[in-house]
């Protein structure tokens, strides 16, 4: 994973920070993409690589935050499968892995 935009900067108490106030904005309008696609797919286009990748780099940042300590199995795994989300379907079912254990990325 590309940390271009994305460093260990975490928030107090080992928060990830929110995307939403994420230096130039391109995180924030990748996510937006990425999410009026997956509640409208047929008439929202699908991100593009460089926004998926966009969001995918934000995920990693954020299931990585030194905050999240359990589910300690869970988490392991999806944090090792955060870096082979490669399409929109890809993260759904991802985010969807973060969404059952409590951690909502987006």
């Amino acid at each position: 994973m590309s940390a271009t935009l994305f460093t260990d900067t975490y928030g107090e108490l080992g928060l990830p920070l929110h995307y939403w106030g994420h230096r130039d904005g391109a995180t924030r309008a990748a996510i937006l993409v990425y999410v009026r696609h997956m509640a409208d797919p047929r008439f929202e286009p699908e991100p593009t690589a460089d926004e998926l990748r966009l969001v995918v780099e934000y995920c990693a940042y954020f299931i990585n935050a030194p905050c999240w300590k359990w589910p300690k199995h869970e988490l392991g795994m999806l944090r090792a499968s955060i870096e082979h989300v490669k399409t929109a379907h890809e993260l759904a079912t991802w985010l969807w892995g973060c969404s059952s254990i409590g951690i909502d990325p987006l």
